[in-house]
């Protein structure tokens, strides 16, 4: 007891590596990795690396929602795929399923996430969410919320009978560890990032709203939204800085601008297969315009 005394007071780097030490191991068995969870099952502390496996699962979503399914990422599609009585139009390139979720069954998907990848780098992310029963008139104010924010590049609401349609260009940092406040996109990401895929800081996002009255007051609804990789072909940069980006100083650099005008060009036409899609009127693929996303490899 002598010696560890002396060692105290006369050793001052002794004493700060063995506070440290101290330290790191509390975290250690309140924050235990996967690994050491595994073994030692009794630490107090929840494994909160574990990580997603990429083959097929299915959870029970206790908020009420049904299931969460985990679907193969090998597998992809192309052209559309149906959801919840819909089709869901897919833009050129193979989309690869991230996350759905069911209420009744893999058959009455009601959410899916989609990517579409360049070698290991994201170049678009698809979420859709289709509503397969009646929602009260205030939820579908709350799906609008985005089509008032002032930071969009561009804002459009139109009210056609029996309908409301709103589309909307914003972009969306990635590097937030909240890129939006529902949890099954916020899964879906994270999925992303655990299957070791990359992606970019900054995405741009095309956003579709629809709305339809139903009776006794309430409405169905629909959101859509595709994040775009404004990048240089064939590589992982950005076509400009990431504060480059924002709407009062984009025209400050040609890229950026050039890639916004670019989408603001294709979004009529994306909103309008949207809306052929949830009627399911959508045209053969050779008749479709917007097809070719600003992203996408053509």
């Amino acid at each position: 007891m002598g010696t560890l005394r002396t060692l105290w007071q006369r050793a001052p780097w002794w004493r700060f590596f063995l506070l440290l030490g101290m330290l790191c191991l509390g975290l250690t068995i309140f924050y235990p990795t996967h690994w050491l969870k595994q073994r030692l099952p009794w630490l107090p502390g929840q494994d909160h690396f574990t990580r997603m496996p990429v083959s097929s699962r299915q959870e029970e979503n206790h908020n009420g929602q049904g299931q969460i399914l985990l679907p193969d990422m090998q597998a992809s599609f192309s052209d559309h795929i149906p959801l919840a009585g819909h089709l869901l139009p897919l833009p050129e390139g193979q989309w690869h399923p991230i996350l759905q979720t069911s209420e009744d069954g893999p058959d009455a998907v009601t959410f899916i996430a989609l990517a579409r990848f360049d070698h290991s780098v994201v170049t678009g992310l698809i979420t859709a969410q289709f509503s397969q029963q009646a929602l009260p008139p205030i939820l579908a104010d709350n799906m609008l919320n985005p089509c008032h924010d002032d930071r969009n590049y561009l804002s459009s609401i139109r009210n056609a009978p029996g309908q409301v349609n709103c589309t909307f260009l914003a972009n969306a940092l990635m590097a937030d560890d909240i890129v939006s406040l529902n949890p099954f996109i916020h899964t879906a990401i994270s999925r992303i990032r655990e299957a070791g895929l990359l992606l970019p800081p900054l995405m741009i996002t095309v956003g579709w709203r629809h709305i339809a009255p139903l009776p006794a007051g309430q409405v169905a609804g629909a959101t859509v939204d595709i994040l775009l990789a404004p990048m240089e072909k064939g590589t992982p940069r950005l076509l400009a800085p990431i504060d480059h980006w924002d709407k009062d100083i984009l025209s400050k650099d040609p890229a950026a601008e050039a890639f916004i005008n670019k989408t603001k060009e294709w979004l009529p036409l994306w909103s309008n297969l949207l809306t052929e899609g949830y009627n399911n009127t959508l045209p053969p693929v050779t008749s479709r315009g917007g097809k070719y996303d600003p992203a996408s490899s053509q």
